[in-house]
């Protein structure tokens, strides 16, 4: 029932039914369940820029069957999105892997590759200290 009210709630109060789904995910031992409940959470957490959600529900899903696909997708973007650079390198890299033809891939080949030069202009900057100091 708490699944069933979350959804028709989504469209009028996206916060209730994301309560619902996380108290689903904390009374159900059924895991289809509670892996719908973490996509829902994930699709809900990227859409208001939430991305340190995002990241913990899509967590739960990278393996999964069905899931897998859009949670290593929003994993990429929500890693580059929270400039860990080197967390989104990482996750487009196993997208790549597991679905070299998935519906996401060319978004992820696209954040790899802003990831890598993000990452590489980070490298090459002075620290901080080595810059104010140079003034």
């Amino acid at each position: 029932r708490l699944w069933n009210d979350s959804l028709s709630l989504r469209e009028s109060d996206a916060a209730r039914a994301d309560a619902l789904l996380q108290r689903l995910i904390g009374v159900t031992e059924d895991k289809e369940l509670t892996d719908g409940a973490h996509y829902e959470l994930a699709r809900s957490a990227f859409s208001q820029g939430k991305f340190d959600q995002v990241i913990v529900h899509s967590k739960t899903l990278v393996d999964h069957k069905t899931y897998g696909d859009t949670a290593l997708g929003f994993l990429c973007q929500s890693s580059f999105n929270l400039k860990d650079y080197q967390a989104a390198i990482e996750y487009c890299k196993k997208y790549e892997a597991s679905f070299s033809s998935g519906n996401s891939i060319a978004a992820v080949r696209e954040f790899y590759s802003k990831a890598c030069l993000a990452r590489a202009e980070l490298l090459a900057a002075p620290p901080a200290d080595a810059a104010a100091g140079a003034k």
